[in-house]
């Protein structure tokens, strides 16, 4: 997904009234899915797109974004 993507989804969002977050990979260590600057898109309901590498850090990451919604 382009960051073009990622933008036109956040504008749609944000014309219906909704505040999307942006979880970003700000540093990383060792072996990971994703390494810095990768990014996801969340809404009240979840995922909207993007990844930051998939598994249980994701999912928190997903449920704490939404919370912040």
């Amino acid at each position: 997904m382009s960051i073009r993507s990622l933008l036109q989804t956040a504008l749609d969002r944000l014309s219906a009234g909704e505040y999307p977050v942006l979880v970003t990979v700000a540093a990383s260590q060792g072996s990971t899915p994703r390494s810095a600057g990768a990014w996801m898109l969340v809404g009240q309901a979840g995922l909207l797109c993007g990844t930051i590498g998939g598994g249980a850090l994701e999912y928190h990451c997903q449920k704490l974004a939404a919370a912040m919604v």
